[in-house]
């Protein structure tokens, strides 16, 4: 019974993580013609961790009375490396693409969409089996 529900939290992390990083890449993306590409990306990913962590922990402590403080610090240091990875992937994406390519907003969108996939591993272990114990 353990491995269904193992299957069925990556399932609900994976909808609660899909919502904030919409809600962060929609955000970066009305910031892209204010700030830098760099800049708005962070902005949208710091706006995202918040709306991740009640999210995350509806999914991993659902009853749990503790809030920011129980969690707060796992998740502040976990969060801080999720964004590094996820920060450090979308750097590289917009690095490899041509100058061209990088002021299509659709291709600067798939590239921090793309990095948000490829972070979501480690982000789910971090959660499950250090953040939210």
């Amino acid at each position: 019974m353990r491995g269904f529900r193992i299957t069925r939290q990556m399932y609900e992390s994976a909808a609660v993580g899909t919502i904030s990083t919409f809600s962060g890449l929609g955000l970066s993306s009305l910031l892209d013609g204010i700030a830098s590409l760099d800049v708005s990306n962070l902005v949208g990913l710091l706006f995202e961790s918040v709306v991740d962590f009640f999210g995350q922990k509806l999914v991993f402590a659902p009853n749990s009375s503790s809030n920011l403080t129980g969690f707060g610090g796992r998740f502040v240091v976990g969060k801080a490396v999720a964004i590094l990875i996820t920060q450090v992937i979308f750097m590289g994406f917009m690095r490899l693409m041509s100058e061209k390519d990088r002021k299509k907003p659709m291709d600067i969108q798939f590239a921090r969409l793309a990095a948000a996939v490829l972070a979501w591993i480690p982000h789910f272990v971090l959660r499950k089996y250090w953040i939210f114990v």
